[in-house]
C-alpha cells in the first residue's frame, strides 16, 4: 500500500490538494460565520447539535490546524536554524494581520461607530483593539461599533490566532530540544504528553464524564491538531494512504464529533489523517488556486465585512444574504492582501536566507579565520 510520502513524492512535494483544502476550509469558516453573525448564538448551538452537520462543523478548525501543522513541518525541515524557522512564521502571519487590524480600527471603525471620532479614539477599547497586532491576546470589540448587531465582535475569527502562535512556539521548542535528541521522537512524545494532559485535565474537570463541553472545539484541541499534522509529516513514509482510509477517517471524525460531544478531543486524530489524505491528492489546479493563496485573506477579512453588512441593514439580514454579499467583497480583499501584503512579505525569505548563510558560515569557520 502506498504511503503519504509516496503521494507527496509523486506530486513533487507540491500536491494541489493542500491548496484546495486551504481554500475550502477558509470558505467553510466564512459560511459558518455568515450564520453566526446574522442569526446569533442560539441558532449556532442548534446547528452544532444536528447530525451530521454538527460533526462536519466540528471538523473545520481541527482540519485547518492539522493542515497548518503538516505544511509548517515541511518548513521546519527546510529551516537550518530555529531563528530562520520562526522568522518565516512571523512573515507569514504578521504583515497581513497588522494591515487587517489597522484597516479595521482606523478606517472601518470610525465609519461604523456611533461615537464621535474623539470619543472613539480615546476609548480604552480602541487601544486594546490595536494590540491585536501582536496576536497574543485578542480584543474583539471596537468602541460603539456593531453595538446593535446580534454580536458586537469586529473580528471574532481572530480567537484562533494566539493558538497558532502557541503552535509555532511549541514546535520551535521541540526543534531546540531535538538538536541533541531525535527530533521525530521528541515531537511525537511531546504531542502524546500534550494530548494526554488535555484529556486528563478535562476528565478531572468533568469527573471523567466529558459531557459538559459546548459544541465548538477548544483552542487546546487545535494545538493538538497542529502537532498531529506535524507528526504525520515526520512519519509520512510509514503511514499508509488509500481511498478506504480516507473514507474511514471521515466517518470516524464525524461520528466522534457528532455522538461524543464531550469527547471531541478524540475526533481530532482521524480528522488530522483525513486532512493529510485529502491534501496529498493532486488534481489539476484551477485559477482559484493558481498563483495566489487567498485563504489567509479570506480568514482575516470576512468577519468584519459580514458585520458591516448586518449593521448597515439595521441588524436584520438573513444568513444567505450575508454570505452572498460578503463573499465577493472578501475574495477581492483577499486577493489584494496576497498581492500587496503577503506575497511581498514572503519575498523577504531570500534575504533572510542569505543572512542565515552568513551566520552559519561564521559559526563553522575556524577561530583563526574569524580573527
Amino acid at each position: 500500500m502506498k504511503t503519504i510520502g509516496n503521494y507527496l513524492e509523486a506530486a513533487g512535494n507540491r500536491p494541489s490538494g493542500f491548496d484546495y483544502m486551504r481554500l475550502t476550509l477558509a470558505l467553510a469558516v466564512l459560511v459558518t460565520h455568515s450564520v453566526a453573525t446574522s442569526e446569533g448564538r442560539a441558532t449556532m448551538q442548534m446547528l452544532w447539535q444536528m447530525f451530521p452537520l454538527g460533526g462536519v462543523l466540528s471538523l473545520i478548525l481541527p482540519m485547518f490546524f492539522a493542515l497548518s501543522g503538516f505544511l509548517v513541518a515541511g518548513s521546519m525541515d527546510r529551516s537550518r536554524t530555529v531563528m530562520s524557522f520562526m522568522s518565516l512564521r512571523a512573515l507569514r502571519i504578521y504583515p497581513a494581520l497588522i494591515v487587517d487590524i489597522l484597516l479595521t480600527a482606523l478606517v472601518i471603525g470610525p465609519i461604523m461607530t456611533n461615537l464621535d471620532l474623539v470619543a472613539y479614539v480615546r476609548d480604552p477599547l480602541f487601544l486594546s483593539y490595536l494590540t491585536n497586532m501582536t496576536g497574543h491576546d485578542i480584543s474583539f470589540q471596537l468602541p460603539g461599533v456593531f453595538a446593535d448587531n446580534p454580536g458586537s465582535a469586529a473580528n471574532g475569527q481572530l480567537w484562533t490566532v494566539p493558538y497558532e502562535l502557541y503552535c509555532y512556539l511549541l514546535l520551535g521548542a521541540c526543534m531546540v530540544i531535538g538538536l541533541k535528541f531525535n527530533r521525530r521522537l521528541v515531537i511525537l512524545i511531546g504531542t502524546a504528553v500534550l494530548a494526554s494532559a488535555l484529556i486528563a485535565h478535562d476528565g478531572m474537570r468533568t469527573d471523567w464524564a466529558f459531557t459538559n463541553w459546548f459544541g465548538a472545539v477548544s483552542g487546546k484541541m487545535l494545538v493538538v491538531s497542529f502537532m498531529l499534522g506535524v507528526n504525520i509529516y515526520l512519519w509520512r513514509d510509514s503511514i499508509p494512504c488509500s481511498p478506504y482510509l480516507v473514507v474511514a477517517a471521515l466517518l470516524a471524525s464525524i461520528l466522534i464529533f457528532s455522538f461524543a460531544p464531550g469527547n471531541r478531543i478524540f475526533g481530532v486524530f482521524p480528522a488530522a489523517l483525513l486532512t493529510v489524505y485529502l491534501g496529498v491528492l493532486n488534481p489539476p489546479r484551477i485559477f482559484l488556486v493558481r498563483g495566489a493563496d487567498i485563504s489567509y485573506g479570506i480568514f482575516l477579512y470576512h468577519f468584519i465585512f459580514q458585520q458591516m453588512l448586518i449593521a448597515l441593514m439595521g441588524g436584520e439580514l438573513r444568513w444567505y444574504w450575508v454570505l452572498g454579499l460578503s463573499l465577493p467583497i472578501t475574495v477581492l480583499f483577499a486577493y489584494g492582501s496576497w498581492f500587496l501584503v503577503e506575497k511581498p512579505a514572503l519575498a523577504l525569505r531570500k534575504p533572510l536566507g542569505r543572512l542565515e548563510d552568513k551566520w552559519l558560515d561564521r559559526r563553522t569557520r575556524p577561530p583563526a579565520e574569524l580573527a
